[in-house]
């Protein structure tokens, strides 16, 4: 089971696109050597590297083909029946039986049902149909519901790093980075960090609070539909022990 690791902070996004260009060979590291599983990714072909990792953003992009064409970008497909398992893991098994002609119907891009959630569990099929070693997903999991995300997190086997603001992601992943508007950074699980970081300690509040406050707000259904009708109180402060004590590694 490959580690989950979660970039967090306001740097988070540009650490994860120079992690990027690092690995795609796009940019050379001033020093130290990136090893890809126990190998230099120096050593190691462009081409075949780039075929093991798969870089997810917010939204995917749709094009006009057909379904399965738009999950497999011309590589070789695989079985329907492996194809319709993605397509449970990611919860989009309704949309998909409501399609004319399955995964041969071809998909209009600017349709209303391709909505920013539907978007992000097609690209999280391109992802798991090109069963890469590693994940990178930079809020590609945002529109999710706490609980898919957490279950896709279980359910994955590659190593995964990803940007988040989620409280109980960031409590349930292997390892924290928290990076500065300066991109320095600090490592740890999430409960070294909230006992030791008090700029984590924080940032973690802030989200929690966030949480909170949307009870207030016109976004309440969307919060709801990710964290359940009690998700005021279960971000509330007075709660963080018990998120504190969620952690677990992989």
């Amino acid at each position: 089971m490959g580690k989950k690791l979660a970039v967090v902070g306001p740097g988070a996004t540009a650490f994860v696109s120079t992690l990027v260009s690092l690995l795609y060979k796009e940019d050379l590291a001033d020093n130290g050597e990136i090893k890809f599983g126990d190998k230099s990714i120096n050593s190691l072909d462009s081409l075949w590297l780039r075929s093991q990792i798969a870089v997810l953003q917010e939204e995917s992009p749709l094009f006009e083909a057909s379904f399965e064409e738009n999950i497999y970008l011309g590589r070789t497909a695989q079985q329907s029946k492996e194809l319709m398992n993605l397509v449970k893991l990611v919860q989009l098994e309704a949309l998909v039986k409501a399609l004319p002609e399955d995964f041969a119907t071809i998909l209009d891009p600017g349709a209303s049902m391709w909505d920013v959630s539907h978007r992000q569990r097609i690209g999280l099929l391109r992802a798991l149909a090109k069963q890469p070693k590693l994940l990178l997903l930079c809020g590609a999991t945002s529109t999710l519901k706490a609980e898919l995300e957490q279950q896709l997190l279980q359910t994955w086997t590659q190593a995964i790093v990803m940007t988040t603001n989620r409280p109980e992601t960031m409590t349930f992943v292997s390892c924290i980075f928290y990076v500065g508007v300066d991109g320095t950074f600090v490592s740890g699980t999430h409960t070294e960090l909230y006992a030791s970081n008090n700029t984590y300690k924080n940032f973690f509040d802030e989200q929690v609070d966030y949480a909170s406050r949307l009870k207030n707000l016109s976004l309440v259904p969307y919060c709801r539909s990710n964290y359940g009708d009690n998700f005021a109180e279960v971000f509330h402060p007075s709660n963080h022990k018990s998120l504190h004590k969620t952690h677990t590694t992989s």
